[in-house]
């Protein structure tokens, strides 16, 4: 018998908030980025992007940076972002959106795509995902506050 409850290992659960609260932050980084490359005021940005999923922030992200710019090697130095945003997201799903149980013998069990039970990851592969997702966002909001998409937005002023 599996039973829904919360794992009781603190450092698992904290390896997995780590990772929601480093997801947060990239989806309100690309909020911004959403913000910078529309102009619009923060607020607005943040009404307009409050419900997006982070797969339809990054194709506006897309679509508004490819508005700025026809150089190729910008819109594919975007783009890789963008894919490492993607890659990191699908991570996120594939390891903390599921259902996190407690088998009959004690054991913490997880419940993969094929909705068969097994281990959960562990609480170092969540810390080094939650650390890649810093990664990511570090990167974007580099390049939106002082790199090559600020670049594009002053050009295009």
């Amino acid at each position: 018998m599996i039973s829904l409850d919360l794992i009781h290992d603190p450092k698992t659960l904290q390896a997995a908030g780590a990772v929601a609260v480093a997801h947060g932050q990239l989806e309100h980084i690309m909020c911004m980025t959403v913000k910078s490359l529309s102009g619009m005021s923060i607020n607005d940005a943040l009404v307009a992007t409050s419900n997006m999923k982070a797969w339809e922030l990054r194709e506006s992200i897309k679509k508004l940076f490819n508005q700025k710019t026809t150089e190729e090697k910008l819109r594919l130095k975007m783009r890789a972002i963008l894919t490492k945003a993607k890659d990191i997201s699908e991570k996120r799903n594939k390891l903390i959106h599921r259902p996190w149980a407690i088998d009959k013998s004690g054991q913490v069990v997880v419940k993969d795509a094929n909705h068969t039970w097994g281990p959960p990851p562990t609480s170092m592969e969540l810390q080094v995902l939650a650390g890649q997702i810093r990664d990511v966002a570090f990167e974007l909001n580099t390049a939106r506050l002082k790199g090559f998409i600020k670049d594009i937005i002053d050009k295009s002023k």
